[in-house]
């Protein structure tokens, strides 16, 4: 009994022999191709990162002048006189607005310049059906003010908004006996609550029509 538990041990262990040995060989020949692969994909690679690195040099220089072209973009350097003046940047969908004689007598100050960026606005009134009142407000800004030039120009779409809003909330009676002097004074008081870094002294229509 013994000598036949020996025999199968030895069998055993023979066997557990002969497993190790193959994964010990499977081991070392997925090593070796491995490392083989390795070799033949390294050059492509480093030229991969060679191009890749001059690609993110190349874009490193971008932002170097990025902030210039953004500023002349974003914000357009006022005009120097009515004449010279062209409209900031011309509303889409929306006719420019032409400053009207009196916006030109105004600005006899040479440091003064007409904001037109607000267009020629299509009010909806409150009547049922509603009226169409055609709009184009303009007001003057000191040239050399460029911080409040730029709230301005920020807050166009804002300005936009108020001047809708207002004549949504009248009827066409009503804007009608309340005169355009009285609704410019309202709307530029609205105006000059919303901005900040400076104020609207006067505010010009150059176009109060009602569309029929």
């Amino acid at each position: 009994m013994d000598s036949s538990l020996t025999f199968f041990q030895k069998i055993l262990i023979s066997v557990c022999f002969f497993i190790l040995a193959i994964v010990a060989f499977t081991t070392v020949w997925v090593f070796v191709k491995d490392s083989a692969s390795k070799d033949a994909v390294s050059p492509e690679s480093g030229a991969e990162d060679l191009t890749l690195q001059e690609t993110v040099q190349e874009a490193d220089k971008v932002p170097d002048e990025a902030p210039n072209t953004l500023q002349q973009e974003v914000f357009p350097q006022p005009a120097g006189s009515v004449q010279s003046h062209k409209p900031d940047i011309e509303p889409s969908g929306v006719a420019s607005a032409v400053p009207s004689q009196d916006t030109k007598d105004a600005l006899s100050d040479e440091n003064l310049a007409v904001f037109s960026r607000l267009g020629t606005l299509r009010c909806i009134t409150a009547d049922e059906p509603p009226a169409v009142l055609v709009v184009t407000p303009l007001f003057l800004y000191t040239k050399d003010d460029t911080a409040f030039y730029e709230e301005l120009y920020r807050k166009t779409a804002e300005l936009k908004a108020i001047v809708n809003a207002y004549v949504a909330s009248q009827t066409k009676g009503s804007l009608l006996v309340t005169g355009e002097e009285i609704v410019k004074e309202r709307i530029l008081r609205q105006f000059n609550e919303l901005l900040v870094l400076g104020k609207i002294e006067t505010l010009f229509f150059n176009d109060y029509i009602f569309l029929d």
